[in-house]
């Protein structure tokens, strides 16, 4: 899943390539669940994110710590593929 971090979101982190923000625009979903272009939450596994959605935090953690509320994504797609394989 690729996504746009719009210029008002906070953004915290850079832990192992790993960051968080308060929100996100969906950009693109990159493989299929199902069969449709869902993207699913590794955390919860519930969460869904569809190409076009738009992100907002609204108990987002401004702390250092990593596993902390927030949309959760990495700097690159090389820093992302690196970390699923």
């Amino acid at each position: 899943m690729c996504a746009t971090i719009p210029s008002y979101a906070q953004i915290r982190g850079s832990y192992g390539g790993k960051c968080r923000a308060s929100a996100a625009i969906i950009t693109s979903v990159i493989g299929t669940y199902y069969g449709e272009s869902i993207g699913v939450s590794l955390h919860d596994k519930k969460t869904t994110y569809r190409t076009g959605d738009e992100v907002e935090i609204s108990d987002f953690n401004m702390s250092d710590a990593e596993c902390a509320a927030g949309y959760h994504f990495f700097c690159t797609e090389y820093e992302a593929r690196k970390y699923y394989h």
